[in-house]
């Protein structure tokens, strides 16, 4: 009994899993704490800067026409690894997207960054619109525009109504959706389980089988 008890409590660990949280890597370099950035209002220069920009950085990089004319709206951050010759044949670190049509809004606005959600209707009607979190940071060059794009991350897919208008609300992203799917190795795991279990209990059956049947033969010899 002792043994069917942790056999069968052995199962019930590998098929709920692991529910602690997963340890921090070990490292020897202090500790960065974050601290939260304040909130700014965009003034009326900065955002007809930022919307022309990013107008400009959508119909040249995004769409790879004359990509390399984006170079110099892109920052540091985002050029990293790549050159202008590069851009300009295409290769750009991230996907190209075929635009039709982007409408936009401020998600957030802080000390020298900002983020714009622009969702993006393509020009591809077998490809669905989606969601782009656009993210520029104000330069610090000595030349060249005041703010440079700094990102270009797809977010989440979306749908338009039949005016054209987005759905209120944005569509799931499909990356955070955790995985249902069984893991095979899991499964691996517990077939000596299953059989241990299934050892235990052929011993109890075949008892209880005699026990019924002892039992009707005790019934026939007090009825005859």
């Amino acid at each position: 009994m002792v043994l069917l008890v942790a056999a069968v409590a052995g199962v019930a660990a590998l098929i709920v899993g692991n529910t602690a949280d997963p340890p921090l890597p070990v490292t020897n370099r202090p500790a960065v704490v974050e601290s939260k950035r304040k909130a700014v209002r965009l003034s009326a220069s900065d955002r007809k800067t930022i919307l022309a920009l990013s107008r400009t950085f959508i119909a040249t990089a995004v769409e790879r026409k004359h990509a390399e004319r984006a170079w110099p709206l892109a920052s540091d951050e985002l050029r990293a690894g790549t050159t202008r010759a590069e851009w300009k044949a295409g290769t750009l670190p991230f996907p190209p997207y075929p635009v039709r049509t982007a409408r936009w809004n401020v998600a957030y606005s802080v000390v020298g960054e900002v983020g714009l959600d622009v969702l993006v209707e393509p020009s591809d009607r077998h490809i669905s619109p989606l969601v782009h979190r656009l993210t520029l940071v104000r330069s610090t060059r000595p030349s060249g525009p005041k703010w440079l794009v700094d990102g270009w991350v797809p977010m989440s897919s979306s749908s338009f109504d039949a005016e054209g208008a987005p759905s209120s609300g944005f569509g799931v992203d499909q990356s955070s959706v955790p995985d249902s799917t069984p893991d095979p190795s899991r499964l691996w795991i517990l077939t000596p389980f299953v059989v241990l279990l299934a050892a235990l209990l052929i011993p109890f059956a075949i008892m209880a089988n005699t026990r019924r049947a002892e039992r009707r033969v005790r019934r026939r010899r007090s009825a005859a």
